[in-house]
């Protein structure tokens, strides 16, 4: 009998134990993922279009210099809807872009925006800016030109082709959706009761 009673006890305190921790584990999670070797971020931005409903970006170097020709691909639910090239000042812009949710994908990353035309949220920003990561990755470009080379788009002769894999991807999906899932979610649960 008194056994069981602690068996009892052992159970419930470890049921209760694996109720609580999800959530720290969840705050700690990554904020990125891998997905063919782009880092896909899982934070959603709100970015305000400009005055004549232009999505503005820019990609520059972990110096703040711009990256003049680097392909960009702008995505929404799965389907490309541009494919564009940093000017010499490292900006592009999307003239035709419309409010909702998009996935701007460079060889720095890919992120998911929130476009608002009117009425954005306080912390919407009036561009995408995307910062490329020096190991590996030069002007945009993954090219190691040789035989390790994993068929990047320079070799291949198609400048956009991995980025349209990953904007199209459906793990870049799954993670857009589990971190528009989650984020709400655990900041929901952090009210207090009162």
């Amino acid at each position: 009998m008194r056994i069981t009673k602690l068996l009892k006890a052992v159970v419930t305190i470890v049921t209760c134990a694996a109720m609580i921790v999800p959530h720290p584990a969840l705050a700690a999670a990554r904020s990125t993922q891998i997905v063919d070797g782009i880092q896909v971020s899982q934070s959603i931005k709100n970015v305000r279009l400009a005055k004549t409903g232009a999505l503005r970006g820019a990609i520059v170097d972990q110096n703040g210099n711009p990256v003049a020709g680097a392909p960009v691909v702008v995505g929404q639910q799965g389907k490309i809807v541009a494919e564009l090239n940093t000017a010499a000042d490292g900006r592009y812009e999307l003239a035709t872009a419309t409010p909702g949710v998009y996935q701007v994908a460079s060889y720095a990353g890919v992120q998911t925006i929130r476009v608002h035309a009117d009425n954005a949220p306080a912390d919407s920003v009036d561009g995408v800016v995307q910062v490329i990561d020096q190991a590996g990755i030069s002007r945009g470009q993954c090219c190691a030109a040789g035989p390790s080379c994993p068929g990047c788009d320079q070799c291949s002769g198609n400048r956009f082709g991995l980025l349209k894999r990953v904007a199209t991807n459906p793990l870049t999906w799954a993670v857009v959706i589990a971190a528009a899932i989650a984020i709400p979610l655990a900041l929901d649960d952090d009210d207090d009761a009162s």
